[in-house]
């Protein structure tokens, strides 16, 4: 996996008015910590630049040596642990960075990929369910795969790709191995069966005739 590069500074600042017009300048509040560092830093980080890091294929689980000049720290190798948005207008408010080790496992989780189409849905009149849309693994940050792809071309009516069948290597599955990731099922059928949808409708226009007939017997 390619590792990104990112640069950051620190901050001393930190009244709501200087937080307001830092990020008015296309800069993003942030907070480094983990075992790599002897303590949490305050930084700040260009949008753009952050922005750019995580629209990788690796996503959120991108590897980022970031540099704070401020205070000597070259090409730390951290993970976005958190980002946290204006619930209103989706802005980007803070972001936290993860130090990593990178001969240590760490736990993350990882995007679900369907790849072409199952038998039992395409000819067998079958329903898909995708129960799991992620995953949970452990792996070494350079073994992190950027999604899990699922080939489920051949699965019929009744079969199901568990957590035990997935196989990627240097990469270990967190939960019960017997539990589903996809399964095609049969299709339920919704609304009233045919025969109860035609007495319904014989009935209807059994009541609608009534008030009619009732008129007719009173003007006679």
């Amino acid at each position: 996996m390619e590792r990104q590069k990112l640069t950051a500074e620190l901050r001393s600042e930190f009244k709501k008015s200087h937080t307001r017009a830092l990020r008015r300048d296309g800069q993003v509040p942030g907070t480094v910590y983990g075992k790599k560092v002897d303590h949490s830093y305050s930084v700040q980080v260009p949008l753009a630049d952050l922005k750019a890091c995580l629209q990788t294929e690796a996503g959120d689980n991108a590897i980022i040596d970031l540099s704070i000049p401020d205070n000597g720290l070259s090409a730390l190798p951290v993970m976005v642990s958190k980002l946290q948005f204006d619930p209103r207008t989706r802005r980007l408010l803070h972001v936290d960075f993860h130090t990593v080790a990178m001969d240590e496992k760490i736990t993350t989780t990882v995007p679900v990929h369907l790849i072409g189409e199952a038998e039992g849905v395409k000819n067998q009149g079958g329903m898909l369910d995708h129960l799991h849309r992620e995953l949970q693994i452990q792996a070494l940050p350079t073994n992190i795969p950027p999604r899990i792809d699922l080939d489920i071309t051949e699965l019929q009516i009744g079969d199901a790709i568990k957590i035990g069948d997935i196989k990627v290597p240097d990469v270990e599955f967190m939960g019960p191995e017997d539990d589903p990731v996809v399964m095609i099922r049969v299709a339920t059928v919704s609304g009233p069966l045919p025969e109860e949808a035609e007495a319904a409708e014989t009935a209807g226009e059994e009541q609608t005739g009534a008030p009619a007939q009732a008129e007719e017997a009173t003007a006679g």
